[in-house]
C-alpha cells in the first residue's frame, strides 16, 4: 500500500510552473503566430504604439519591434527571452541593400539586419517585403544566438480612411475640371490604395516608411474624360515620394514641393 501511495502521490514528477516573465514570453510568442490578416486592428495598433518596423520568426518563435529613433524591443522563446535597448543610428551595409542596427546594454547585446529581400513566413504563409536577421545574447552569454524571419515597416495609422482632393500644387481644384470629386482610400492591412481621379478609378499598392510615401504600382481605368486633369493627376501621384500631415490635412510632396493636398473625410 505504501508503495502504491508513493506511485500515486509522492513519486509523481513535479511540473515546474512558468514564472511571470516566462508566461509573458509565452503569451507574446502565441500572439506572434496570429495572422495579421485575421486581426484588422493589428497594423493600426502597432502604429499607435509608435512602432516603425516589426519582424517575426519561428522555430523558435520571436518578435522584434523598432520604435523610430528610440528603442529596439526583442522577445523570443529561448534563453534570450527579452532585450530592450535604446536605439543607435543604423548603418547601411553593401550599399543600401542591408540596414544594420547594433546595440549593447547590461542585459544583453543585439545585432539586427534588415535586407531588401522578399520573405514568406513559413507558419502563416504571409509575404513580407523584408528579410530580417537577428543575433542576440544575454549579458552572461559568450556566443550570439541567431534568428531569421520576416518584417515590414508599419504605415502611419492616420492615413487610414478616405481623403478628398482639395488643391493641386498651389491652386484649388475646380468642379469644371472633373466629373466628380477625386478621392483616395488607404487600406493599411493590405497596403493598398483605391480611389478615383473624378472620372477614372485608381487602385494599387503604396509604400509608407517614415516620411516616405510612394505609389509604385497604380492601375487606372481608361474612360474618356473631359480635359487633361486625369492624365496629369496620375502622373503627379506617381511622382510623390514623401508626405506631411497635420490637423486632418495630408500634403503629398516631391522632395520639398507640395503637389497634392487632401482633406480627411469626416466620420472616418
Amino acid at each position: 500500500m505504501l508503495v502504491l501511495s508513493c506511485l500515486l502521490m509522492q513519486c509523481q514528477p513535479k511540473i515546474q510552473q512558468p514564472t511571470s516573465d516566462e508566461e509573458a514570453t509565452i503569451k507574446d510568442a502565441e500572439e506572434i503566430e496570429i495572422s495579421q490578416e485575421s486581426d484588422p486592428s493589428f497594423i493600426e495598433q502597432k502604429s499607435r504604439d509608435g512602432v516603425d518596423f516589426y519582424a517575426v520568426g519561428n522555430e523558435p518563435s520571436w518578435a522584434l519591434d523598432i520604435f523610430g529613433e528610440h528603442m529596439i524591443s526583442f522577445k523570443s522563446m529561448t534563453e534570450v527571452s527579452v532585450i530592450n535597448t535604446s536605439i543607435v543610428a543604423p548603418t547601411y551595409v553593401e550599399g543600401d541593400s542591408i540596414l544594420r542596427y547594433e546595440a549593447e546594454v547590461e542585459s544583453g547585446s543585439i545585432i539586427v539586419e534588415i535586407l531588401r529581400e522578399g520573405c514568406q513566413d513559413a507558419m502563416l504563409g504571409e509575404v513580407f517585403p523584408y528579410t530580417v536577421k537577428v543575433k542576440s545574447k544575454n549579458g552572461n552569454m559568450d556566443d550570439f544566438s541567431a534568428f531569421n524571419g520576416c518584417g515590414r515597416y508599419v504605415p502611419d495609422y492616420r492615413l487610414a480612411g478616405t481623403w478628398r482632393l482639395q488643391t493641386t500644387s498651389d491652386r484649388p481644384l475646380t468642379a469644371e475640371e472633373t466629373e466628380g470629386p477625386p478621392f483616395l482610400k488607404f487600406e493599411l492591412n493590405e497596403m493598398r490604395v483605391v480611389g478615383s481621379s473624378g472620372c477614372n478609378r485608381i487602385s494599387g499598392s503604396f509604400v509608407n516608411e517614415g516620411s516616405r510615401l510612394e505609389f509604385p504600382a497604380l492601375a487606372s481605368t481608361r474612360m474618356a474624360c473631359k480635359g487633361d486633369f486625369h492624365d496629369s493627376f496620375a502622373q503627379t501621384l506617381n511622382s510623390v515620394n514623401r508626405y506631411q500631415m497635420e490637423n486632418g490635412v495630408l500634403s503629398m510632396m516631391r522632395n520639398d514641393d507640395v503637389l497634392l493636398v487632401w482633406q480627411h473625410e469626416l466620420g472616418q
